[in-house]
């Protein structure tokens, strides 16, 4: 999480978007710590989509500034916007 932050930061970036898969608390806690936001995403192309969506809750938890797919149809997606908008 560190290097990936230290490169970030080295060009100039102001968020990090990763795979669902990768974005551990880990890296959420150290981007925040150094000003970025992490959007991670959800592969609608993947076979496992329904997986990933049920990832969300977790994901959320960590602190993750904001989702990104092109998936927005997913009821597990639905339902974790509507409990992160709470």
């Amino acid at each position: 999480a560190e290097a990936l932050v230290a490169s970030a930061r080295a060009i100039g970036v102001s968020s990090l978007h990763t795979a669902y898969a990768d974005c551990s608390a880990v890296l959420v806690r150290t981007a925040h710590a150094a000003g970025l936001r992490v959007l991670p995403w959800v592969d609608s192309a993947r076979q496992d989509r329904g997986a990933e969506a049920r990832q969300l809750p977790t994901l959320l938890r960590r602190g993750v500034d904001g989702l990104i797919t092109d998936a927005p149809d997913l009821p597990a997606l639905r339902t974790a916007a509507r409990e992160w908008t709470a």
